[in-house]
């Protein structure tokens, strides 16, 4: 095997290596380590890993294992892990799948070259001094965050953080399809964020639940009493939180986003505030519909079900969309009523009939 020294003369950055070509070193860190996933088509059946790796200049490349090579480097390629990769095929990228690359990806062969180094890649090129939103919440009210200071302020009596701003214009940004395909930079404590059109609002009527104060997990009453099945307590002391659930879309591809807190962003007040307001709350909410927010998200990148619904710990209308006026709000409000109207005659036939005869 070649040593160190040799293998980092002979490095160079994904996009200076030419297409269908092995002989190169390639020094990455790797950004995501994806999990085992079973496949079956009418030609193969075996298992996959998906392996996101990242140079020094920022350009992701895509490279995927099959069957044995996952046995082979079951102990390499771990994420945040620096490494050498030599002898492998840069292939072009399959058009009917998605990939981190707009040309191409890597391909691993029986003589592949995989050597780990101390000598981490850089992420300061393209990184642009992130900070992850667990550091900064835990910054001291006026600290100084690049050119912004962080304080908390009362508005509209919503308690908003300016910190919060400042992330999300710090937030990698990736599109709906990187995340329902886990094909995204996998960095530790990293946000994320994404454009998407609110396609529908699932429960709008009532966008809460009666959440424990410990664990803040549903309770549920029996015989006017509060249990938690999750303490495996009764009696618990609960409270109102937001939950609000949302079907966003991006073209064709469709999640459920929930919002807990992030609630505050659409609705403009607390959940308490919410319930006891008048119908002017509920139809700010029906106004989001149709419109494109930006939705910051933290991944969690030991679940291997991307798929899953998003969390998403703030949310923004999208600075290219119209301001909503007075005339846009009684329309959509009245489509919603038609809505649900058409929806009750075609549930109740007979009573619809019975109606127009009277």
């Amino acid at each position: 095997m070649s040593t160190e020294t040799e293998l980092a003369k002979q490095s160079v950055l994904i996009n200076n290596i030419p297409k269908n070509s092995a002989d190169w070193v390639m020094p990455v860190l790797v950004i995501r380590r994806g999990s085992i996933i079973p496949y079956k088509n009418s030609r193969h059946e075996g298992t996959f890993r998906t392996i996101i790796l990242v140079d020094e200049e920022g350009t992701k490349i895509q490279a995927t294992l099959f069957n044995k090579h996952i046995e082979t480097w079951k102990d390499s390629l771990k994420r945040n892990k620096s490494y050498y990769i030599a002898k492998g095929w840069l292939d072009s990228i399959n058009p009917n799948y998605s990939s981190v690359h707009k040309e191409v990806e890597l391909t691993f062969t029986d003589n592949t070259i995989i050597q780990e180094t101390a000598h981490a890649v850089s992420t300061h090129k393209f990184s642009d001094g992130f900070l992850s939103l667990e550091h900064a919440d835990k910054l001291p009210n006026g600290s100084i965050l690049g050119r912004f200071g962080i304080s908390t302020i009362p508005v509209s009596n919503v308690l908003i953080k300016p910190m919060f701003q400042i992330v999300m214009r710090r937030a990698i940004e990736v599109t709906l399809d990187n995340i329902l395909d886990g094909l995204f930079a996998d960095l530790e404590d990293c946000m994320y964020k994404f454009k998407a059109t609110i396609e529908d609002i699932l429960n709008k009527d009532e966008p809460w639940y009666s959440s424990c104060k410990k664990c803040h997990k549903k309770v549920r009453y029996i015989e006017d009493t509060a249990t938690c099945n999750n303490c495996n307590s009764q009696n618990v002391e609960y409270e109102v939180r937001y939950c609000l659930r949302l079907e966003v879309c991006d073209g064709e591809r469709r999640a459920k986003v929930i919002l807990f807190e992030a609630a505050k962003y659409i609705l403009g007040c607390s959940v308490q505030e919410y319930i006891e307001s008048s119908s002017v709350k509920y139809r700010k909410l029906v106004l989001s519909k149709a419109k494109q927010f930006d939705f910051l998200v933290r991944i969690d990148m030991n679940d291997s079900n991307p798929r899953r619904s998003l969390i998403a710990e703030e949310i923004h209308q999208a600075e290219d969309e119209a301001p909503i006026t007075m005339d846009a709000e009684v329309k959509s409000v009245r489509m919603y009523k038609e809505e649900g109207q058409e929806k009750h005659r075609r549930s109740c036939p007979n009573q619809t009939k019975e109606t127009k005869s009277q």
